[in-house]
């Protein structure tokens, strides 16, 4: 959706309504959300007390099941081909993510030139980093998003199929993601080793949380209820006999791959938050800058990256200084990449306000900044 504003509006004017989003167009709720997700790996990503980082475990599974919901709504009642869908889905994650990580890696040169210090990443981490595997981190979601969204096409389908059994498909998967944990055994290459981690077993559980979240539009609040609370209940006994097993008991022990105690518990409070924030007299007191800020959590999310770099680099030559305190980092972190947002949308949008709509340029501008 594009956001554009007049050619005669002035610059400090584009930016709140490069940060607005008609209604119409949009679920606020969702979006708002979409950013509790974002924000909530932020919180992880800035070193926070244990108990914010186990409380926070629900982010990942919540941005996908909300991606999931918005995939199912855009695609019900419209026909469209697996290569159409693949085109414009994979270019909207990969163009942008690819595009900041060129400004990124341009930028960390930059600045180790300016400051006299060596560049940080080795080749092997920058190639790895734009095949979204190891890196610079932070990139994995990346990867998830893209497998989830590479095989939606046929998830859909599979999904009218199956009608009311696709309940019985989503436990099974995860029923197979255990016995793929418990029985497989390395093949002796690091690259197939490496190829089945990133295109099967990783992406396995999200599928499940995908078909959920296509299937939540169908669902009564008591039935989405009905359905937190078995996920609850899942997550207490699974945490009932790690306690008895005496092995680790925090979720993020659980999350790579994805297995049953840490799905059990994310969903629970995905499925509880959806359920509260969705509600119509809930949603209409939503702040709207809020609720939009969820449209832009991509490009918030990839700005996070850069800014957490200017915090590591501040903290190896103030060690003592304000970054210390968590607090200060992640009110920093967010709002830096909210403003670097906002600020990037408002010249992204100006500039293809003043060109053709047609014009090749004006619409991969449109496609890097502004979807």
């Amino acid at each position: 959706m594009n956001a554009t504003v007049p050619a005669t509006t002035s610059f400090h004017e584009a930016i709140p309504r490069a940060a607005a989003i008609p209604k119409a167009r949009r679920d606020s709720s969702l979006d708002f959300l979409r950013f509790l997700g974002v924000a909530g790996i932020v919180i992880a990503h800035n070193s926070p007390p244990a108990w914010l980082f186990q409380l926070r475990q629900f982010d990942v599974p919540l941005v996908i099941l909300i991606s999931a919901i918005l995939i199912e709504r855009q695609y019900r009642h419209r026909p469209f081909t697996a290569g159409e869908y693949l085109r414009k889905r994979a270019g909207r994650i990969l163009a942008p993510t690819w595009f900041f990580f060129v400004l990124y890696f341009l930028i960390v040169a930059l600045w180790s030139r300016v400051t006299g210090t060596p560049f940080p990443y080795a080749a092997k981490a920058v190639v790895g980093t734009f095949l979204l595997g190891s890196g610079i981190g932070a990139v994995w979601i990346f990867r998830i998003n893209l497998a989830v969204a590479v095989l939606s096409p046929p998830l859909l389908r599979a999904n009218a199929w199956l009608g009311a059994r696709v309940w019985l498909a989503i436990p099974a998967i995860m029923g197979l993601l255990e016995l793929i944990n418990a029985f497989m055994r390395p093949t002796g290459s690091s690259s197939v080793d490496s190829l089945i981690k990133y295109l099967v077993v990783e992406p396995l559980p999200y599928y499940a949380v995908a078909l959920i979240g296509f299937n939540l539009g169908r669902l009564s609040t008591r039935r989405i209820l009905a359905l937190a609370a078995v996920m609850l209940s899942v997550f207490l006994v699974e945490l009932g006999w790690l306690r008895w097993a005496g092995l680790p008991l925090d979720t993020q022990s659980y999350k790579y791959p994805a297995q049953i105690y840490y799905l059990s518990y994310a969903l629970f409070c995905s499925l509880v938050l959806y359920v509260g924030f969705t509600r119509p007299a809930v949603a209409a007191r939503l702040p709207e800058w809020l609720c939009n800020l969820g449209a832009y959590s991509m490009w918030i999310y990839l700005w996070h990256i850069f800014w957490l770099f200017v915090v590591a680099q501040t903290l190896q030559r103030y060690p003592e200084g304000a970054f210390h305190s968590f607090t200060i980092r992640y009110v920093f972190v967010l709002v830096a990449s909210i403003i670097t947002t906002l600020l990037m949308r408002a010249v992204a949008s100006r500039f293809v306000d003043q060109r053709s709509p047609e014009s090749p340029v004006a619409q991969w501008t449109s496609i890097l900044f502004l979807k």
